[in-house]
């Protein structure tokens, strides 16, 4: 996909530039025009759209964190489908991620840690 989808409108989601990428999805930074908000919109690759059970894993993904609802996890806005891809818009939380925290060799204290 390579981020493909930037500049483009997903709903009514606008969708502003790359946040970052993993096997199944790309997150994009979006901007909800009903709410004037940013939010950040995962959408599945593309090359995954053959595969019905990883389609249903990344929807099961979406329904699961919507249901969720705590202080250190993001809030689901939003599923639906672009065409055939499905996607969801979430809570925009700025900071660092989990990996360049590790890659930083960033040290934690135990109760940061916990």
């Amino acid at each position: 996909m390579a981020f493909a989808l930037v500049g483009q409108t997903v709903e009514h989601f606008e969708l502003l530039g790359p946040l970052g990428a993993g096997a199944m999805s790309e997150v994009y930074l979006g901007r909800d025009t009903r709410l004037d908000k940013k939010v950040a919109v995962k959408v599945i690759n593309e090359n995954l759209l053959r595969r019905p059970d990883l389609v249903e894993r990344f929807e099961r993904e979406a329904r699961a964190a919507a249901r969720l609802s705590h202080p250190n996890v993001a809030t689901v806005y939003f599923f639906g489908r672009f065409g055939d891809k499905p996607f969801y818009a979430m809570e925009l939380i700025r900071g660092w991620s989990l990996s360049e925290l590790i890659e930083g060799r960033v040290a934690f204290s135990w109760d940061q840690a916990l």
